[in-house]
């Protein structure tokens, strides 16, 4: 969250290097992207986990969206804008 930032003069970067994961979120924790930059791997702005308390009636959009970037071996692809 807002403290995320305090966190990364503690972060051993070859460690999250070794031990890459998947990380999504966005806002406060933009710090924590940023360590994964600083690491050398990718991170996803995205949807928080909380955003999947009720994965059954999340947004088609973000739902669909979130399962072809993480779950899914070809390329993204164009990313089509949010219609209504």
């Amino acid at each position: 969250g807002e403290d995320s930032v305090r966190l990364l003069p503690h972060v051993d970067l070859d460690i999250i290097a070794s031990n890459p994961k998947a990380f999504v979120g966005y806002s406060d924790i933009t710090a924590v992207h940023y360590m994964c930059f600083k690491a050398g791997l990718s991170s996803f702005y995205g949807p928080m986990v909380m955003s999947f308390a009720d994965f059954q009636h999340m947004n088609l959009y973000t739902k669909s969206s979130f399962i072809k970037t993480l779950f899914h071996n070809q390329p993204i692809g164009e990313i089509a804008p949010v219609v209504g």
